[in-house]
């Protein structure tokens, strides 16, 4: 709008030099074809200032309007992808301890994770069902399930196995991250995806697989 204004004030100088020039020539009797080249020269720069005002709101009209498209690219993109958690841990109450475990060497290498007992005080109170649905989905980056035998056939479990399974076939890249506590298989995870081994890797090999994860 500054660059806009700049160009009106020159338009109305170049009137008020024109008025001049013909107040010169009619009354003053200056040189009248001397100033006739001099009025035409103006005119014509005016013509020069009147295009380049044109050229001028037009860009920036087409400016405005992209910048528009970005900032709703961006919003967009948020909704899509409302990421809060690097990393979300499922797994059955029997295996709290390795969990609680891996959620602290998580949370002291600064990585965001979602362990429950982490975030008791904004549970409280909680549709904890529709507020999992988040967590376990789109809210979370990656999660990671340690699968044991009592993984299977505990209710919450299946329940939260059933929001990342969903939400994998969502995802072009890998989302969920299994790791074996014992010889347990679970039905949804496909025999060919690499999982970690928790008797070989221990809890400082897992959070070093996950950080390289992040990573990349």
């Amino acid at each position: 709008m500054e660059i806009i204004n700049v160009f009106s004030g020159i338009r109305e100088k170049v009137f008020i030099v024109m008025r001049s020039i013909k107040f010169m020539v009619e009354v003053i009797g200056y040189d009248k074809e001397v100033l006739i080249k001099k009025i035409q020269y103006l005119e014509l720069e005016k013509r020069n200032v009147e295009v380049e005002k044109y050229e001028l709101e037009r860009k920036l009209s087409e400016l405005t309007e992209l910048m528009k498209k970005i900032r709703d690219e961006v919003e967009k993109t948020k909704e899509v992808h409302p990421l809060k958690y690097d990393i979300a841990i499922s797994f059955a109450g029997e295996d709290r301890k390795i969990a609680k475990n891996l959620a602290k060497a998580l949370l002291n290498k600064d990585i965001d994770v979602f362990y429950d007992e982490f975030y008791r005080g904004m549970l409280w109170g909680k549709h904890l069902k529709k507020f999992f649905q988040k967590v376990y989905g789109p809210k979370t980056r990656f999660v990671v399930v340690l699968i044991s035998k009592y993984y299977p056939v505990k209710d919450w479990t299946d329940f939260e196995f059933s929001i990342v399974r969903e939400e994998a076939k969502k995802r072009k890249a890998e989302f969920i991250l299994p790791v074996k506590l014992d010889d347990t298989k679970i039905l949804g995870i496909h025999r060919d995806i690499a999982y970690l081994d928790y008797k070989k890797e221990g809890i400082d090999g897992i959070v070093g697989c996950i950080l390289e994860k992040i990573n990349t």
